[in-house]
């Protein structure tokens, strides 16, 4: 009985993110940071930046927005603009905006995104500066906060992913690694042996 414990344990352990990962359609590549600044977006003011995808299939950029009650109700559109061209334009209805909430603007992916600069702008032409969406800034009050989403090219790979983010995590503090595998090594032990000698 103990032997099967450990053997479940271990099957948790190691191959449970692999069986759940297959439910996952895209990846984020980097956290919002923090939320300090908010600027408003209404009419003609629209907030720009600069930004250079980190690998293929960009699907999506999320940000937060303010929409105070859901006062809005028009939409904010996301550009993705590359060479001058906007080669990704979405919008999400203000209807489906709640207040401070992370919004996901999904869009046809970019298979050959890697290392390329596209500009970012979000709008909304129709609003008021009554009505106004406020969107989040990170500490310098310049850069959105805001995170890039890729599609998974093939469930390997993803696989493959999570578990090297996995570890570089879990050995970032090699002292904690150390004991906690000492641990899992000496309950292992003792599960096998059945007590210390």
């Amino acid at each position: 009985m103990k032997l099967f414990t450990a053997l479940f344990v271990a099957f948790i352990l190691l191959f449970a993110p692999a069986l759940l990962s297959f439910g996952i359609r895209e990846i984020p590549f980097r956290s919002q940071g923090s939320l300090v600044n908010r600027h408003k977006i209404y009419g003609d003011i629209v907030a720009r930046q600069e930004f250079i995808s980190h690998k293929n299939n960009l699907s999506a950029i999320a940000a937060t927005i303010r929409n105070f009650n859901l006062l809005n109700k028009k939409d904010m559109s996301l550009s993705v603009i590359s060479e001058g061209k906007v080669v990704r334009q979405v919008a999400v209805s203000g209807a489906n905006i709640p207040d401070g909430a992370l919004v996901k603007f999904k869009f046809d992916r970019i298979s050959d995104s890697l290392g390329k600069e596209y500009t970012l702008t979000l709008s909304s032409p129709d609003s008021t500066s009554a009505e106004a969406f406020e969107l989040y800034f990170g500490e310098d009050n310049k850069t959105i906060a805001l995170s890039d989403y890729y599609q998974t090219s093939s469930k390997i790979e993803l696989i493959g992913d999570i578990y090297k983010s996995f570890l570089a995590r879990f050995f970032a503090d090699r002292f904690f690694a150390g004991l906690y595998l000492i641990a899992i090594g000496s309950s292992a032990l003792y599960l096998r042996v059945g007590k210390f000698t």
